[in-house]
């Protein structure tokens, strides 16, 4: 494997908000000034390339040592507000992979609805039931109590879970802590893509409902990656030659079907976790945090 450091980001918010709490409690978004920090200190000892460089750095192993490619995944507004200036100020052109069903303006993702349960709470002590591992009592109003709920075993077993049985689950969620709508952060729209596009970003997928990939079935696979390539085909020469599985996750099976698929699809590879070893199909990134 190379020596190619990939950052992943996902959130970069200027004055934290309520909303932001659970993003930067878990590590899904970072201050302003953390980003300015991390960019600072990895273009002192990296060489900062753009996806072009890196692919080519991916593919043939040469020139890797001390270079970075900076991503970013889901596609949250505050990307294009507060990240881009820092970025273009530094000459940094990164690529950003986008979940493809947020692009239609009214659908959320999943994780956001389970935030903005949380948020709502008007109860603070309860008892967690029917979320498939075993009952327990948490209390909202200690930082751990809050934070086991942020990502705890239940949001845990959700994120993995189908669509149907994720809207149970929030549902139980919701009546448990009394919750009342709470807001979520705003996500990029087609033109917002297009201004990045035009600034030199490349636009990637990362699946239509950031559904979880690993163990996925060959029709779920192309529904959720051939359908969230098709949705971006438009960029045309922006478009990136990535996919970014949700969540970081694949499988064997997932990672086959991409490299069986690759030359078709007009795809270099896919893009995972740190700590994988999935070859192209899924090479690995740093969370960034």
């Amino acid at each position: 494997m190379t020596m190619l450091r990939i950052l992943c980001f996902h959130r970069v918010v200027l004055t934290p908000q309520p909303f932001d709490r659970a993003y930067l409690q878990r590590g899904s978004a970072v201050t302003v000034d953390r980003f300015r920090e991390i960019l600072d200190q990895v273009a002192a000892t990296h060489r900062l390339v753009d996806e072009d460089e890196a692919t080519r750095i991916l593919q043939t192993g040469k020139d890797a040592e001390r270079t970075c490619w900076v991503t970013f995944d889901d596609g949250y507004r505050d990307v294009l507000e507060h990240a881009l200036p820092e970025l273009e100020r530094r000459g940094i052109l990164p690529s950003i992979f986008v979940t493809t069903q947020t692009l239609d303006g009214a659908w959320r993702f999943p994780v956001d609805r389970w935030y903005a349960a949380v948020l709502g709470a008007t109860r603070h002590e309860v008892e967690l039931t029917s979320f498939g591992s075993p009952p327990r009592a948490v209390d909202l109003r200690h930082v751990d109590g809050w934070a086991s709920l942020v990502d705890g075993p239940e949001k845990q077993r959700f994120i993995f879970e189908s669509a149907e049985e994720q809207a149970r689950m929030l549902a139980v969620l919701e009546i448990a802590l009394g919750s009342r709508p709470a807001p979520s952060p705003p996500l990029l729209s087609r033109s917002d893509l297009e201004t990045l596009a035009q600034r030199g970003w490349r636009i990637g997928a990362h699946g239509r409902t950031h559904r979880v990939l690993a163990g996925a079935s060959e029709h779920d696979l192309d529904a959720e990656v051939a359908g969230s390539l098709h949705d971006i085909a438009h960029f045309g020469r922006a478009r990136s030659g990535w996919f970014a599985w949700p969540d970081g996750q694949s499988c064997s099976l997932s990672r086959g079907w991409l490299h069986q698929h690759a030359e078709g699809l007009r795809l270099a590879g896919g893009l995972g976790l740190a700590g994988g070893d999935g070859g192209l199909s899924a090479i690995p990134r740093v969370f960034a945090r």
